[in-house]
């Protein structure tokens, strides 16, 4: 499917990480020199100081490109990405509504199998992320015990393989499941048997 809009690229970008839309996006440049300096103007003014976009002419006028050779096109931490997902649950990240937006965009994730793989249905907004060495997910989760903000990243894994056994995968669905499980002390809920079978694979 091929991504038309700078809207569909967001969501698709946000629900999915489509090649599809990331090519587009690379299409159009321009724009993203205009995203890249309100992205960081934003981020900025909330006091993040780690995470970046690494691409097109904000990444020389901020000196940012020797991030960029080591990183590639962005880098973050796990302690910014949660605090992120705070403010756009709290409709502080940008506009109430965009904000209440972001959240119905991370609450229908396509890649569900890190976090949400270990929580009842419906219950997480989240965002994965992976490359070759690396795995990431970022949630809130509502939980019987309350919520909880809970974000895992994974660094240079030896284990670079597409699949469902990859080592970063199953430290992520670990963490999860033990996390859960303190905040559901009842044990109201488990992955019924056969749930891993069913997760999204590459």
């Amino acid at each position: 499917m091929r991504c038309r809009t700078l809207l569909a690229i967001v969501t698709m970008l946000a629900m999915m990480a489509t090649a599809s839309c990331a090519d587009t996006m690379a299409e159009l440049k321009a724009g993203m020199d205009k995203v890249a300096s309100e992205f960081h103007g934003t981020l900025g003014s909330h006091g993040f100081k780690q995470t970046r976009l690494l691409n097109g002419k904000k990444c020389d006028e901020l000196g940012l490109r020797p991030l960029q050779r080591k990183w590639g096109l962005g880098m973050t931490t796990p302690n910014e990405m949660a605090r992120l997902l705070e403010l756009i649950r709290d409709g502080k990240a940008g506009s109430p509504a965009s904000c209440d937006r972001m959240m119905r965009l991370l609450s229908h994730q396509y890649w569900d199998d890190y976090i949400a793989s270990q929580v009842p249905p419906m219950r997480a907004a989240n965002k994965t992320g992976a490359i070759d060495g690396s795995r990431s997910d970022v949630a809130i989760v509502t939980a019987p015990a309350g919520e909880f903000v809970f974000a895992v990243y994974t660094k240079g894994q030896a284990d670079e393989s597409w699949s469902k056994a990859n080592e970063g995968d199953r430290v992520i669905r670990t963490l999860a499941e033990i996390v859960w499980r303190h905040f559901d002390p009842e044990k109201t809920w488990a992955p019924p048997p056969g749930a891993l079978d069913l997760l999204p694979s590459e």
